[in-house]
C-alpha cells in the first residue's frame, strides 16, 4: 500500500469513528434535554450547514426546524445556500428577515454597512474583554 492510501485509509477510519462520536454525542444531549426534535439555526455558513447534516443523521426530517434569519448586511449568497441546505435535507424552515428588529434595537447605528462588510476592520471595532 503507498503512502497516499495508507493516509486515505486512516483518515476513513477515523471519519467513521468520529461519525459514530458526534451521533452519540447528538443523541444523548437529546436525551438528557428530554427533547425529540430540534431547532437549528441555518446561516449558509460551513458550520450551521455540517451541523445540520449531521442533526439530520440523527433525526427525521419533521423533527428539524431550520431558521434562516438574514439581515440587512447578510451575504444574499449564504441566504441562497442555507435555503438549498435545507431544501437538499427536506427541513421545514422559517425563514424571518431580522433587519427591523435590528434597527428599532440601534445596532446599525454602532456599525455602518461598509464596516461590516470589511471583516478585517470589523474585528478592530469589536473590543472583547477578559473574563
Amino acid at each position: 500500500m503507498d503512502v497516499f492510501n495508507e493516509h486515505r485509509s486512516v483518515a476513513k477510519n477515523n471519519s467513521a469513528q468520529e461519525d459514530v462520536k458526534i451521533r452519540d454525542f447528538l443523541e444523548s444531549s437529546l436525551e438528557r434535554l428530554n427533547r425529540v426534535d430540534a431547532v437549528i439555526g441555518l446561516s449558509g455558513g460551513l458550520d450551521s450547514s455540517t451541523c445540520a447534516y449531521l442533526l439530520r443523521r440523527v433525526l427525521e426530517k419533521d423533527k428539524i426546524l431550520a431558521l434562516i434569519m438574514p439581515e440587512r448586511d447578510s451575504d444574499p449568497v449564504n441566504i441562497e445556500h442555507a435555503r438549498l441546505v435545507a431544501k437538499n435535507l427536506d427541513l421545514r424552515i422559517i425563514e424571518t428577515d431580522l433587519t427591523e428588529i435590528l434597527e428599532k434595537i440601534g445596532i446599525y447605528k454602532l456599525v455602518s454597512t461598509k464596516e461590516a462588510s470589511n471583516s478585517a476592520g470589523l474585528e478592530k471595532l469589536i473590543k472583547i474583554s477578559p473574563n
